[in-house]
């Protein structure tokens, strides 16, 4: 009974992978997340997906730009954010520590336009809320 269910898994699995083209059978990847940034744009789970995609790539999230406003939450000694970086996330407002915010840029209701890559980290704002950092790339006065 076993080997049947066996012969029955790997005779679906057969069928299944007939439907497959051919350039899907040439490209298995293992599921391992280091992330790489397609010249399209997009970002690929591992170079694997991006070689599949017929596109080149580079390691690392894809930069993003937008505009945005530099603001002075308070100091973080005080239960402030400090320095934050506001900018619209899927049509909300969001606050988001930059990992480095140059002096020159550090003036409140600031608006500028900023390229960005996006990280798991996040920061402690005021007394719970966190808020994700990220890393600028590049940054100019509007």
């Amino acid at each position: 009974m076993k080997n049947l269910l066996l012969l029955l898994i790997f005779a679906g699995i057969l069928v299944f992978n007939s439907s497959c083209t051919k350039d899907e059978e040439e490209c298995v990847c293992v599921e391992i997340y280091a992330p790489v940034c397609g010249d399209d744009g997009i970002v690929y789970s591992n170079n694997c997906f991006a070689e599949c995609a017929g596109v080149s790539y580079t390691s690392g999230m894809c930069p993003i730009e937008i505009d945005a406003k530099i603001l002075d939450l308070g100091s973080p000694s005080l239960d402030g954010c400090g320095w934050v970086v506001q900018f619209e996330v899927n049509g909300v407002l969001k606050d988001h520590r930059a990992d480095s915010l140059p002096s020159n840029f550090q003036q409140n209701d600031l608006d500028v336009k900023i390229e960005y890559i996006e990280t798991i980290e996040e920061s402690v704002c005021g007394l719970i809320e966190m808020i994700p950092i990220i890393e600028l790339v590049s940054i100019e006065i509007l």
